[in-house]
């Protein structure tokens, strides 16, 4: 399993904003520069996160972006399925880990990647921004 220079991203920019939780926004030029991420890129991933109600924008001279929640409380799924979208690692599998394969009864790959989505999937709901941010500094 690989994460997307999207999902890779976000998270960067995230744990940036999480820094400053609670104090004035960051500029997408300050993030831009701190995590040596395109401004151009930020913006397309930042239109995710902002649609997901992750983060929140103000506007003038001392705007800029903040998270709408505390660290603690915004998972790393969260963020991954704001910007990719649902998460599934076959075709065979919904998001919610339910087979939806019609060859599944034939095949033993199945159930096994349905264990592995169930793991992955747990171990992202169970970390949050401030556990990501706080192992960054």
């Amino acid at each position: 399993m690989r994460f997307s220079k999207n999902s890779t991203y976000g998270l960067r920019a995230l744990a940036c904003l999480a820094k400053r939780s609670g104090t004035t926004p960051l500029s997408l030029s300050e993030i831009s520069k701190q995590e040596n991420i395109s401004k151009k890129y930020l913006e397309q991933i930042f239109i995710h996160l902002k649609r997901s109600g992750l983060i929140k924008a103000r506007k003038g001279q001392s705007g800029g972006y903040q998270l709408t929640r505390s660290p603690q409380k915004i998972t790393v799924f969260d963020i991954i399925e704001a910007v990719e979208g649902r998460m599934t690692p076959a075709e065979c599998l919904s998001a919610d880990g339910t087979i939806i394969c019609k060859n599944s009864s034939e095949c033993g790959v199945v159930p096994f990647l349905a264990d592995i989505q169930e793991i992955v999937v747990t171990k992202l709901k169970n970390t949050s921004l401030y556990d990501i941010e706080k192992n960054h500094t």
